[in-house]
């Protein structure tokens, strides 16, 4: 039995089960042998579109509170 397996059976049921509904959750062991088989480099793209849009609303937000502080300074 796993943490998550002993930790579902004194609650009863788990946060997945009640706000998705999800019936059938893989184990950790499961869910890495899986990843195990993908290599690094499928990650590189779909890590550099969120870093880069990660980025640019970082940007705006300091952009925002830079002139918010400039209006409340003069």
């Amino acid at each position: 039995m796993t943490k998550r397996d002993s930790i579902d059976t004194r609650k009863g049921i788990s946060n997945a089960q009640t706000m998705f509904g999800i019936s059938d959750i893989a184990s950790d062991n499961h869910i890495r042998n899986m990843l195990d088989k993908i290599t690094p480099n499928s990650f590189k793209k779909v890590y550099e579109i969120i870093l880069d849009k990660l980025s640019y609303y970082l940007l705006i937000y300091i952009l925002k509170k830079s002139v918010y502080f400039l209006f409340v300074i003069f």
